[in-house]
């Protein structure tokens, strides 16, 4: 078992199969298709055979994702750290269609209530897709700024939904009727999308919704200039990279060629500056 772990995992000790996660990134592909298909209404009235197969795929699919779920806890040297990674959440949300029966939830219900879970399948195709690694190192370096923003926008959140929703309820009874209301409307006007469907009527109401769409202003900006400055240092630091390293492999390409033309190559003379700056101070001292 010691030998399929080292086989098996990556740098990190998490699980990794190899050529065989192609076979998993196909298979998610193909979910991703029959839950595509199957959401348009016609299909199933003008191909129902298709259909038929389609859906008894889409239904025995989420067995085999559970047994890779196991198989990757049992490869893994740090087991916790793969079940509490963001992958290894989306590994149990995709398995869930299948693991529940086996609980004792109603079939019927878990097939139609949790085929939403099809949609987290997406993120097992880029699981090993290195065209996602810039963002997951550009929102890795801002992480600590990320935690500090979104802390302080559930406060606000939580603020002024409260605020508006003790300002509107006695007035707008219907339309504030409980605290998700108050929720509703802050979430709305804070991120500046502004639907329109609920609008204070009492003047407290209005110089809350006014100091909302005012800092919404702040809330849409800091982020995007975090990952935009993120992505500035990003892609500089990558073409200082390349540069280096093109450099380098000039340097070792001329060295070949020297050493092929049987002149031993030579480092680089230090400069004879130095010495002479320091001739006058010599004779000074005489």
């Amino acid at each position: 078992m010691s030998t399929l772990k080292h086989k098996w995992t990556d740098s990190k000790g998490i699980a990794c199969f190899g050529a065989w996660e192609k076979v998993v990134w196909g298979i998610a592909i193909l979910w991703c298709l029959s839950f595509t298909i199957l959401a348009f209404p016609d299909f199933s009235e003008d191909a129902p055979g298709l259909a038929a197969l389609i859906v008894g795929f889409d239904k025995y699919l989420p067995v085999f994702f559970l047994i890779e779920y196991i198989l990757r806890i049992a490869v893994s040297q740090s087991r916790l750290r793969y079940i509490f990674s963001f992958m290894g959440l989306i590994d149990l949300v995709v398995c869930l269609p299948a693991l529940l029966p086996l609980l004792g939830v109603d079939e019927a219900n878990v097939l139609y209530s949790l085929r939403i879970v099809e949609l987290f399948c997406i993120f097992k195709i880029v699981r090993f897709n290195r065209i996602f690694d810039p963002f997951a190192q550009i929102f890795k370096s801002i992480s600590k700024e990320l935690y500090i923003f979104f802390g302080l926008f559930f406060f606000l959140h939580y603020f002024f939904a409260m605020g508006i929703y003790m300002a509107e309820r006695k007035a707008q009874p219907e339309v504030f009727s409980s605290l998700l209301d108050g929720f509703w409307f802050a979430a709305v006007s804070l991120t500046t999308t502004g639907y329109g469907d609920v609008v204070p009527v009492t003047v407290l109401g209005k110089v809350f919704s006014g100091c909302m769409l005012v800092l919404g202003v702040a809330v849409v900006a800091v982020p995007t200039a975090l990952i935009t400055s993120a992505t500035t240092r990003l892609w500089q630091s990558r073409k200082l990279d390349m540069i280096e390293k093109a450099a380098k492999q000039a340097s070792i390409a001329a060295n070949a060629q020297l050493t092929a033309s049987g002149t031993d190559p030579k480092p680089a003379q230090p400069s004879q500056s130095a010495p002479q700056a320091k001739a006058p101070a010599v004779h000074q001292a005489k």
